[in-house]
């Protein structure tokens, strides 16, 4: 190594010490060459170093292009995972993410690849550097070894340039990895968008036109489902069928209560021929007269008092003719009356006359006079003809503001009221109700469901018509009137008791009829289901778990008894 300046004299001494044997003119070009070649040794060396800085920035560059691959990588999976959760597609979307994570993997593992090569041409540049200082020093000790460096040298910028060179064809491989990655990142997402979207339209597909009304429907459900769970749902239920007596009900809620209308007329056929004054009381001795009868001679009549008698006064029957002439048809006890007295008429009778010997008893008489020999029950008098008719029509009875009363027979009661005239048509086939073994086709209110429901036309109600098949007094078509918030409350705050409850539904003119399920104890319960089953055997209800252990024990304990013995 050259510590100080000797001078040429020097050095050409020091060479030809060392075996040169050049002139002194060639070893001053010689030395001047080595200087030169030095000089460029030293350049190489700086340049090998920058080609060093240059290897690490894109060393560096390719891990940082690493760590964006594995970035985009978690983001792809994240990407994928969230696509999963919106269109449902978890498999197809899982696959996706994968593809994406294997080609980051990819990408990373190309990106160390390439880091490695650079790392190999940083350790030739570093090789280069230590070579161009060797070289500087053996240029400094002899022109040969100058000469020698001069090649080194040369060969050192050679590896130095072959070493910037693989780290730009590291930096574009680079470049066009980030590129690949870019691009295949870009598909992917793409290919992803497409999935959602068309996992989208999938399951807008699956919704029903009337999604709407479906989430009503629902919605009404759940409302439904929460007043069930507020009643007692858990217990058996039977239908009331009308009855006004139910001596298998439990405590709980009444449901489904519907309240059928019923009309009534009178009808008569016209039997009675007495005209008046039919209903009476007779004391001591006493004579009824009846004028306008018209017996026609020669025919079969039949006096009726329709009371038992009680006493055992007499009676004398007279008929008078167009004449006034009084003639005798029949003595008897008035006791004969309670069973019917049958005569013919020796002449054309306008008029009757009956003499009640009863000394000092009463005697209570309903009388019916009638063609035949046999009696009928009693009716009054509408003409001989039967009615309604328009002389003598009958009026019409319905059910009128009805009030529904639900007790336990002692203590306990509640009352619902409706403010409305619910008719009725009785029919002989077709009707919606029974009621009595009659049909009819009514008028009804549905509590449950909140509607007043109009069968009947009000105003072809005609009381000199008979009601009974006037089905053309019926509407074209029912109509519905809503019941009050007040109305459907008071009805469905009804309960039943137990052991027993009591209905009656009353009204202004006649009783409606109410229909309705009620709860029923859980004894009856099963002895309903033990029925249907022909299950004969005795169970026990309503105990608690422990009472139920204690009773299975003390039975087994019974039955090892037995087997013992």
């Amino acid at each position: 190594m050259i510590k100080s300046d000797l001078g040429a004299v020097t050095a050409y001494a020091d060479a030809v010490k060392h075996g040169y044997t050049g002139t002194r003119e060639d070893f001053g070009k010689l030395l001047a060459g080595a200087g030169q070649n030095l000089a460029d040794a030293v350049a190489a060396k700086e340049a090998a170093e920058a080609a060093a800085g240059s290897a690490g920035s894109a060393a560096q560059t390719a891990t940082d292009a690493a760590g964006t691959a594995c970035q985009a990588a978690g983001a792809a999976t994240n990407a994928a995972g969230a696509a999963s959760t919106s269109a449902g597609a978890a498999a197809q979307s899982a696959e996706a993410a994968e593809t994406a994570q294997q080609g980051a993997e990819n990408a990373a593992k190309r990106a160390v690849e390439a880091k490695t090569g650079a790392d190999n041409a940083l350790k030739d540049a570093g090789t280069a550097k230590e070579a161009a200082s060797n070289y500087a020093d053996a240029a400094a000790d002899s022109a040969t070894a100058a000469a020698t460096s001069e090649t080194k040298a040369a060969n050192s910028a050679s590896a130095a340039a072959g070493s910037a060179a693989a780290a730009a064809q590291t930096k574009a491989e680079v470049g066009t990895l980030g590129d690949e990655k870019k691009q295949a990142l870009q598909d992917e997402g793409t290919a992803q968008q497409a999935a959602i979207e068309e996992k989208g339209q999938d399951t807008l597909a699956t919704i029903p036109e009337n999604y709407t009304q479906t989430v009503q429907e629902v919605s009404q459900l759940k409302e439904a489902t929460a007043k069930l769970k507020d009643g007692k749902i858990s217990k058996f239920y039977a239908s009331s069928q009308g009855n006004t007596n139910l001596p298998d009900s439990d405590d709980g809620r009444i449901m489904d209560l519907t309240l059928y209308g019923k009309s009534e007329q009178k009808q008569y056929a016209g039997y009675q021929l007495l005209p008046n004054n039919t209903e009476f009381s007779v004391i001591g001795n006493t004579t009824y007269t009846w004028k306008n009868v018209n017996l026609i001679s020669g025919k079969t009549y039949i006096l009726k008092n329709n009371i038992q008698s009680k006493t055992s006064g007499s009676f004398i029957l007279y008929g008078v003719d167009k004449d006034a002439t009084r003639t005798q048809i029949a003595i008897n006890t008035v006791s004969k009356l309670s069973s019917g007295l049958s005569f013919v008429a020796k002449d054309n009778y306008f008029e009757i006359l009956i003499y009640f010997n009863q000394a000092s008893n009463e005697e209570e008489m309903k009388l019916m006079l009638e063609e035949g020999s046999t009696a009928h029950d009693f009716e009054p008098y509408v003409g001989g003809i039967p009615s309604p008719n328009p002389e003598y029509p009958q009026e019409i009875k319905s059910v009128v503001n009805p009030v529904v009363t639900i007790s336990d027979g002692a203590d306990k009661q509640q009352t619902a009221t409706l403010p409305y005239t619910l008719n009725a048509i009785p029919v002989s086939s077709g009707g919606n109700i029974t009621i009595d073994g009659q049909q009819y086709i009514a008028d009804y209110v549905d509590v449950e469901r909140g509607k007043l429901v109009r069968m009947v036309d009000s105003s072809k109600l005609d009381t000199s018509q008979s009601i009974i098949d006037k089905t053309d007094w019926l509407l074209v078509a029912p109509t519905e009137t809503d019941l009050t918030a007040d109305e459907i409350a008071a009805f469905k705050a009804l309960v039943s008791y137990y052991p027993v409850t009591n209905v009656s539904t009353t009204s202004d003119q006649l009783d409606g009829y109410t229909v309705f399920n009620y709860p029923i104890s859980l004894a009856k319960g099963y002895d309903y289901i033990k029925q249907q089953l022909g299950d004969t055997r005795d169970y026990l209800y309503g105990i608690d778990l422990m009472t139920a252990e204690a009773y299975v024990n003390s039975e087994y304990a019974a039955a090892l008894a037995e087997i013992e013995v």
